[in-house]
């Protein structure tokens, strides 16, 4: 009885071992709605928002699927946190630009200790740059919006 307990107790510890070193991943969503636009017209916007405003330092192009309508980057953020890389993918539909953010991975690579490094974890760093970028997407088609309700009331 007494090396079943053993048994189970080492098993038990060996697998909270393992899932504590798995990679902690998390995504982050935004979509951004403009009303009588149609995908090509909000793929094409999307995209020229991207050129102006993606560091091409940090986002890499991996994916353009102008049929099915999306656009995929793989993005590697470096800080005194370590190094944080995600998958940055835009869909674009009638009306709906969704901005999604999925695998993301953190590595203590080029990690500060901790006395030098500012406040915040990697995750919530990560997070206020992705919502910073969403919310200029979000302007950027607000204005867009703006442009076309102008451009057609003349």
């Amino acid at each position: 009885m007494k090396k079943l307990l053993l048994f189970f107790a080492l098993f038990f510890l060996i697998l909270a071992d393992i899932q504590a070193a798995k990679p902690k991943r998390y995504g982050f969503t935004a979509s951004f709605r403009v009303p009588r636009a149609t995908k090509e017209v909000l793929l094409d916007s999307t995209l020229s928002w991207i050129r102006e405003n993606l560091p091409t330092s940090q986002f890499y192009l991996r994916d353009i699927n102008e049929t099915e309508s999306y656009v995929t980057y793989r993005a590697t953020n470096k800080g005194d946190f370590g190094k944080v890389s995600y998958d940055l993918t835009f869909y674009t539909a009638k009306n709906v630009v969704d901005m999604v953010v999925d695998n993301v991975e953190h590595s203590r690579n080029g990690r500060l200790p901790r006395e030098f490094r500012s406040k915040g974890t990697p995750k919530r760093k990560t997070k206020k740059y992705l919502s910073s970028l969403s919310k200029d997407l979000g302007q950027y088609l607000r204005d867009l919006k703006n442009s076309r309700s102008l451009a057609s009331s003349n």
